[in-house]
């Protein structure tokens, strides 16, 4: 979602719905609980010692993939506020394990891109803001190509007075 406030441009990642999240976190439980039990639950002291690695390798895979999988259940959406009045972005995510907030100048900012994506409901437009650290931010719920150019040149002229 993407808005004007104040002057200020404010762009929100979409929640990821409910059941999803349950989904997500359905699996971390069963790869990082239930897959390395099944294998710790079955280990021996006798077993050879190779196959006990082979064991402890795959206990440290699950349990990795768990913790993503956890990760994903619990990530909180991203929020973007570009103000022309301070001349700088924050780029904050609060709510999860830690809260994340960085700051950068807006006039480091390249220009935003519109990129027409395919889906199997159609063409899509999604607004594209590269950021100087980290993932590119996009925007993808615009109706159409018109108003995902016309965000696109507001937020170029902001861009632009900031330099």
């Amino acid at each position: 979602m993407i808005s004007q406030e104040d002057g200020r441009i404010l762009c929100r990642e979409g929640r990821m719905p409910w059941p999803l999240r349950l989904f997500a976190l359905v699996l971390a439980l069963g790869c990082g609980g239930m897959i390395p039990a099944v294998f710790l639950f079955h280990l021996r002291w006798d077993t050879p010692p190779v196959a006990m690695l082979l064991v402890f390798g795959c206990v440290a895979f699950a349990l990795y993939v768990g913790g993503m999988m956890l990760l994903v259940a619990l990530v909180r959406p991203m929020v973007l506020v570009l103000d022309p009045a301070t001349g700088e972005v924050t780029r904050a995510r609060r709510g999860d394990l830690r809260d994340v907030t960085d700051r950068f100048r807006l006039a480091d900012l390249p220009p935003p891109q519109v990129v027409m994506r395919d889906s199997d409901e159609g063409i899509y437009p999604v607004l594209r803001l590269a950021l100087p650290r980290g993932r590119a931010f996009e925007v993808a719920d615009l109706r159409d190509r018109a108003e995902a150019e016309q965000w696109r040149d507001r937020i170029d002229a902001i861009i632009k007075t900031a330099r």
